[in-house]
């Protein structure tokens, strides 16, 4: 059998072209066909003892009220650590402001007034790097999460023994 049919090659079916001008191909009309059979497929029911024992974890579980339960607060070392750092580092910040020399002052003061002035002037490229900025960090702060979540790291707690 050499020849190719209809739905091999995508070409509409001469022999049964449906409605005419559809552009309906065989391998369309196959593809109805396989979700029909799928469709109209009987299903078998599932065992007794399978939806006795679903059914009696859920409600177990709805009487202890672990489907609502919130995990507990925890509040670890990295978490003080970090606060600690950031909290260190805005106050480097405004140290190292206050102590700048006059002459480094003015210089610096007079590149903020430059930069507001084009941010008045410009407000689509100053606009747009915040954007950008906060998109990226964004995006890092949820990949550190989901890496956290997927080292078991946070939020994962080991299973309570029934």
């Amino acid at each position: 059998m050499n020849e190719m049919t209809d739905w091999e090659t995508g070409q509409p079916d001469p022999a049964n072209p449906g409605n005419p001008g559809s552009g309906r191909t065989g391998e369309d009309r196959l593809d109805d066909a396989v979700t029909e059979a799928i469709r109209t497929y009987p299903l078998d029911e599932a065992p007794a003892a399978l939806r006795a024992g679903v059914m009696s974890r859920i409600t177990a579980a709805a009487a202890v009220g672990t489907a609502t339960r919130l995990p507990p607060f925890r509040l670890t070392w990295v978490d003080l650590v970090l606060s600690l750092f950031f909290a260190a580092m805005l106050g480097m910040v405004v140290l190292v402001g206050a102590m700048l020399p006059p002459p480094l002052a003015a210089y610096l003061r007079l590149h903020v007034r430059y930069w507001l002035q084009m941010l008045v002037l410009q407000p689509v490229l100053p606009l747009a790097l915040a954007v950008v900025s906060l998109a990226c960090a964004g995006a890092a702060v949820l990949l550190a999460a989901r890496l956290a979540w997927v080292q078991g790291i946070v939020g994962r707690q080991k299973p309570v023994a029934a």
